[in-house]
């Protein structure tokens, strides 16, 4: 098996409901799903082995359901995301592949639904890929997509950040992401043109969603001073700041080959 994995701290679905990977046990029961079949069948299987990368490149994979409201009277709409920490090569399942503005559907209709119900690494994941979670926390098990793939940029060993501007208009805000060797929280933020940064809170959920800590909260001013010392490293080009490398954990699940990750329950491959 190849060095892919979870940052410490992104939940398992397991017998005895969430654990960090990284407390994942030889022995452990795991929600699974049949790597061939399409993640309707759903048992817990036995971890046969369990394996550690000390250093790799971390990614931000956000997934998306877009709430809308049961009638018109309440018409605001509702968008639930999730983070998850990981390498680039780490297969998760798409459900649904789709067409992407400027493509040309005949000459791209096989491509994508070669793409559709397959498993891809998340370096070529694709925005608005339906992808299939276990345990959803608003409504049913529908709707669920990548909004956003991007590399976690390096502040210091534990600090990292991925940049709203850097990557798409679908991500409504910058992320700063503290990965200790237990657990990660994340942080909503905006970086501003002179490298300071708001925090918002809103925009999370489950273990991960802040209370309101002040601005001097100590969290908060590290990753700022490290910022901005490495933002003057290079010159002030945020594109030029290298990806993040953390631990990652990964384990060998009997006969399906495949687990359940994050609140949610993304679904994805060993």
């Amino acid at each position: 098996m190849s060095t892919h994995g979870f940052c410490a701290g992104t939940l398992v679905h397991t017998e005895q409901g969430l654990v960090p990977i990284q407390e994942i046990k030889v022995g452990d029961l795991v929600l699974s799903s049949p790597e061939h079949g399409n993640g309707l069948i759903r048992e817990y299987k036995r971890v046969i082995n369990t394996l550690k990368a000390e250093s790799e490149d971390v990614y931000e994979l956000i997934i998306r359901k877009r709430i809308y409201p049961d009638d018109e009277e309440n018409d605001i709409r509702r968008d639930v995301y999730e983070m998850i920490y990981l390498t680039g090569r780490h297969p998760v399942y798409v459900e649904n592949s789709v067409f992407i503005e400027g493509w040309d559907n005949a000459s791209h209709i096989d491509q994508i639904n070669a793409r559709s119900r397959s498993w891809q690494v998340v370096k070529d994941l694709r925005l608005y890929n339906q992808i299939i979670v276990s345990s959803p926390q608003q409504g049913d098990e529908t709707g669920y997509e990548i909004v956003n793939i991007a590399p976690v940029q390096n502040v210091n060993r534990e600090y990292g950040f991925t940049s709203a501007s850097t990557v798409d208009d679908n991500k409504p805000f910058d992320t700063v992401v503290y990965l200790s060797d237990e657990h990660y929280r994340i942080i909503g933020g905006d970086i501003k043109d002179d490298h300071s940064v708001n925090i918002f809170i809103d925009y999370f959920i489950g273990p991960y969603r802040h209370t309101d800590f002040p601005s001097d909260y100590p969290l908060y001013k590290d990753f700022q001073e490290n910022y901005e010392k490495i933002i003057a490293n290079v010159g002030g080009d945020i594109a030029d700041i290298p990806t993040l490398r953390r631990p990652v954990y990964n384990f060998e699940v009997e006969e399906y080959h495949t687990y359940f990750v994050g609140e949610q329950g993304l679904w994805v491959h060993q």
